[in-house]
């Protein structure tokens, strides 16, 4: 894909790029939104939760393709794309196909290089970063021992960008960082809370690969079962039945699905039921509705299930987050007001 923008060879900032100490070669065209009017960039919205880590909301509304080029300082980004497709691409490195529902870890240890592409239409990223003084200070392995637990790999020298699918229990606490209706020094301890259980589930798969070693085919395998349930989460699965779609045997799916995404299959899959029916819980689907849209043909088996996952039963889940939701759009109109 190329981009249609005009480069000119001003080094300005944009948007996405401010807060983040990067500059680009550019002009970015976005549609202003309402909050924007009122003197409220929603485009980039930044919580220091401590010295050495904080959290980025970019929020972009592309009325046509952008490229930037653009530098930045040593750190580590685990990126969660929620909407919009396009590229990234170290410096001299390959490029990174950027879709919807993928999760990016970032790793440079010096001043790099390098060139991010938003398609266009809405982008929605949340992205949590972390100073290298954060990581020495948490004493963690090399993140070179993270690549085989991710399924796209544009890293170049010793700069790290890898890809793969946000998997349940990373959208799980994502979601919870996107709610949190906290305020005040709790909030940040919260989100910083939140922030360091991402690593840690991320620098984890260092372990689990040590003693859970799978090869490529079998890795392969496991991502390819992974994309069916996310896709296909309401059909009946069996081990058996995903053996079968995925051609591997039952015992080295078990084994890598173990040590991709540390969840034994049913795990997983409860997981990816219980993510989508909280999405359908918020647009307003009937309990009835959500059980069998996620594969449960008993809703009362659906709501046990969900009680035992959110510790509230889904009819309440749906009031509360109703309540929830309203209060969040006072506040916001409160705002621009």
């Amino acid at each position: 894909m190329e981009s249609d923008a005009n480069f000119t060879g001003d080094l300005m900032k944009t948007i996405y790029s401010e807060k983040l100490e990067v500059f680009t070669a550019g002009r970015c065209t976005y549609i202003p939104s309402q909050m924007e009017k009122s003197n409220i960039n929603p485009s980039l919205l930044t919580e220091e939760l401590s010295d050495g880590i904080h959290i980025n909301r970019i929020r972009l509304e592309l009325n046509k393709d952008f490229t930037e080029y653009c530098e930045g300082p040593p750190t580590v980004s685990i990126a969660f794309i929620l909407s919009g497709k396009g590229k990234m691409a170290i410096e001299n490195g390959d490029d990174l196909d950027i879709n919807p529902g993928t999760m990016i870890f970032f790793y440079s240890p010096k001043m790099t290089r390098g060139m991010n592409f938003f398609g266009c239409g809405t982008w929605r990223i949340l992205d949590i970063r972390f100073s290298l003084n954060e990581i020495e200070a948490q004493e963690l392995p090399s993140f070179t021992q993270l690549t085989a637990g991710f399924e796209k790999n544009a890293s170049y020298s010793d700069v790290l960008m890898m890809a793969r699918p946000i998997y349940p229990p990373f959208m799980q606490i994502v979601n919870q960082i996107e709610e949190c209706q906290l305020n005040g020094s709790v909030r940040k301890v919260y989100l910083k809370a939140k922030a360091l259980e991402i690593l840690a589930c991320v620098t984890a798969q260092i372990y689990d690969c040590q003693y859970n070693a799978i090869n490529c085919l079998q890795r392969r395998a496991v991502y390819n079962a992974i994309k069916i349930i996310n896709s296909d989460y309401h059909y009946p699965w069996t081990i058996k039945s995903l053996s079968r779609a995925v051609g591997l045997n039952e015992r080295k799916l078990k084994e890598g699905f173990r040590a991709v995404v540390f969840r034994t299959f049913h795990q997983y899959l409860e997981n990816v039921r219980m993510t989508t029916a909280e999405d359908l819980l918020k647009k307003g689907m009937s309990v009835i509705e959500v059980a069998a849209a996620v594969g449960y043909s008993s809703p009362s088996h659906f709501s046990k299930r969900f009680r035992q996952h959110y510790l509230i039963n889904p009819k309440a889940w749906q009031a509360k987050y109703a309540v929830s939701y309203t209060l969040r759009a006072e506040h916001i109109t409160a705002g621009n007001q």
